[in-house]
């Protein structure tokens, strides 16, 4: 039996590491036509200030990942202790599995894998939580820059803007207290026939307190400032002329479609491409510079992390006594 689980889980990481690589090679460079944009790195090789931009790109992608590391070492203590470097693989073995899942919600999968002992539903409960508080950051700066964008850029009527304003910040402030109350949720499942007999994963919603959903809401923000700022360097070294308030504004609310559309993310490129050269496009004509800028940071932040999470997926623990 120990033998048969042996060889399954070989061939389960097997797969997971030779799809992912199928699928990060045909969107690299079949789909988005890598060779358009070699011309372009070459330049930034020539470019001793384009080096060191680039270097700097790559270094806050470090700090990206590592940020995301430490929230999940810190959310899934309340379960299991894990070392930082076990959540660094942890982390990106589950950008892996994601590249090929709607949403990007293998993440999740690839997470609780390298889980001991801790029961997996509930791992993967705690990474919903972490990951719920990083979409309420991206949707908070999301809309406070629509409401700018619509007020400085559109110049909305006030008939029109007011009542924006006031959905957008009902709708932030909605998920904040939804979020900063999850508890609550513990305690209506109790009350729920069907689900009380989940209470055992329920109560996950329940481990952590407000100063410790307030630690993880902090590092969510630590994390977009660091992306948000990655992009906007990219974006001065492809010749896309941009004040540092422009550029946060229209990079705020680019990240904001690409959370709301529904993606997977292979397609996540396509998304952000778009409403890239839209937003963008309205303070910039170079639209190539602008996808310059899209890609690159989607081949650093995710793809050069999957192919080092592919590596990783080989210490996955698919079964357990």
């Amino acid at each position: 039996m120990n033998k048969n689980k042996s060889l399954w889980s070989i061939f389960i990481k097997l797969a997971i590491v030779l799809v992912s690589c199928w699928f990060i090679y045909q969107k690299v460079f079949i789909k988005e036509r890598f060779t358009d944009y070699q011309n372009s790195y070459r330049q930034f090789i020539d470019n001793g200030d384009h080096i060191l931009v680039l270097a700097l790109v790559m270094a806050l992608m470090l700090l990206n990942w590592g940020l995301e590391s430490i929230k999940w070492k810190m959310m899934v203590r309340k379960i299991e202790s894990i070392t930082f470097f076990k959540a660094i693989e942890a982390v990106c073995s589950g950008i892996t599995v994601s590249f090929f899942t709607p949403n990007r919600v293998g993440e999740f999968a690839g997470r609780v894998f390298y889980l001991d002992k801790a029961d997996r539903i509930k791992a993967a409960l705690i990474a919903v939580i972490g990951s719920f508080g990083q979409t309420i950051v991206t949707i908070t700066f999301g809309g406070l820059s629509l409401i700018l964008y619509c007020h400085d850029i559109l110049k909305l009527d006030l008939y029109l803007f007011l009542p924006i304003a006031a959905i957008t910040f009902l709708l932030v402030l909605s998920l904040c207290l939804f979020y900063f109350n999850t508890p609550i949720l513990t305690l209506l499942s109790d009350k729920i026939d069907w689900l009380r007999k989940y209470h055992k994963y329920t109560e996950v919603f329940s481990y952590f307190t407000k100063k410790e959903l307030m630690k993880v809401f902090l590092l969510c923000i630590l994390r977009y400032l660091v992306f948000s700022l990655q992009y906007y360097l990219l974006l001065i070294i492809s010749d896309v002329p941009l004040t540092f308030l422009q550029g946060m504004m229209m990079i705020s609310m680019v990240f904001f479609i690409v959370t709301v559309v529904p993606t997977i993310a292979l397609t996540e490129i396509g998304v952000r491409g778009a409403s890239a050269t839209y937003f963008i496009g309205m303070i910039s004509t170079n639209h190539f510079g602008i996808l310059l800028a899209s890609f690159t940071l989607w081949i650093i932040n995710l793809v050069i992390p999957s192919v080092l999470g592919a590596v990783f997926a080989f210490n996955f623990k698919l079964f357990r006594n």
